[in-house]
């Protein structure tokens, strides 16, 4: 009753609130360029900054005026953000920065929250699980990462997914928005897919690219079906040479104006939007964004079944590439079935679990 009667009891009240606030350091990769890591990062970030104090530092090789980079080796400032936080949360993916973070947050008595984006390998087990010993929590991102580490303290598991923000930019460029809706009008199913870097892991593409626009020859030549093909890729260099042969194979096998690639930075929650189905055949995956974001929005999503995914994926042998057109072929003749079975958390379920993470 004080404070509606008194404004300046209601000011001090307001300002002893925020000063209360926890002060979260998040450490990680941020967009741009966009990768899961650095969505999650940005995501987490807005989700929790109403009530939390949040700030960042950036690892990203793309420097950004607006967050510190440690790769700036600007010792000082480094140390000063993190003698700022209360709690500081390390996703990093490179090792030496993930032991630097860690190492100087413990000698400077800061709580440390890590979580590992990934499912280890079984090599070098040991060093990863002493050294996420020494965090104060960890966050999994699945139970087959809980039954490889052991790690002495109960770890936290939940998917690396955070649902989409109201601050992100959901504008694709006008000339891939207007190939889409053109093939759309021209009766075509629209299928996507994504990679933050196209790579070759044991000479085979990594997401699987090959195999999509293997898939759209096939609906072309031997089915006659109108399907078209979305690929985005978020980084690109002059000497990715992968890249250069794939467009160079796509012109060979005449499929050009079914398959859209695009090295663009693009908001790929417009691609998911705008399509019918995603896909997701990648032979090495963590806990993937992409097959979480395209649950959360209701498209139907085909991925290969290299590790768990989320209830609702429609699953296909790693590298088959017979049973991945089979399955993409069925879901196209069943996509509103399978578009009503499709239901999703909400977003208060994702609140709740950082706000107990973080004890707020």
């Amino acid at each position: 009753m004080l404070n509606k009667l008194n404004p300046e009891a209601k000011r001090a009240d307001s300002i002893y609130t925020s000063y209360m606030k926890r002060k979260i350091l998040f450490i990680g990769p941020l967009p741009d360029p966009k990768g899961g890591v650095s969505i999650h990062i940005f995501r987490l970030g807005d989700m929790i900054s109403p009530f939390a104090d949040v700030r960042y530092i950036d690892e990203s090789s793309v420097r950004k005026e607006e967050y510190f980079n440690v790769r700036s080796l600007r010792l000082f400032a480094y140390i000063k953000l993190i003698l700022w936080a209360d709690i500081v949360h390390i996703h990093s993916a490179i090792n030496v920065f993930r032991i630097l973070h860690i190492c100087i947050s413990k000698l400077l008595f800061k709580k440390v929250v890590i979580t590992l984006h990934y499912t280890p390998v079984n090599q070098n087990l040991f060093f990863l699980r002493s050294l996420l010993n020494l965090c104060d929590k960890v966050v999994l991102v699945n139970k087959e990462a809980v039954a490889m580490l052991h790690l002495k303290k109960k770890p936290y598991v939940k998917e690396a997914f955070i649902p989409p923000s109201a601050k992100e930019d959901k504008v694709l460029p006008v000339s891939a928005e207007n190939w889409i809706r053109d093939k759309k009008e021209k009766g075509y199913f629209i299928i996507s897919a994504n990679a933050w870097h196209l790579d070759i892991i044991n000479n085979v593409d990594l997401y699987g690219l090959d195999m999509c626009v293997s898939a759209i020859k096939e609906f072309k030549n031997r089915l006659q079906k109108k399907v078209a093909l979305v690929f985005t890729i978020s980084y690109v260099t002059d000497s990715d040479t992968y890249y250069f042969d794939t467009i160079k194979h796509i012109k060979e096998l005449e499929v050009e104006d079914e398959v859209l690639i695009t090295t663009e930075n693009v908001s790929f929650i417009k691609v998911i939007e705008l399509s019918d189905i995603v896909l997701r055949p990648t032979n090495i995956d963590g806990d993937a964004l992409t097959v979480r974001e395209s649950l959360y929005l209701g498209v139907p999503v085909i991925a290969s079944d290299v590790v768990a995914r989320p209830e609702g994926t429609i699953l296909f042998e790693t590298r088959s590439q017979r049973d991945f057109f089979e399955k993409l072929d069925t879901t196209l003749g069943n996509i509103e079935r399978i578009k009503e079975s499709l239901s999703y958390p909400l977003t208060e379920n994702y609140i709740s679990f950082y706000k107990n993470l973080y004890e707020i």
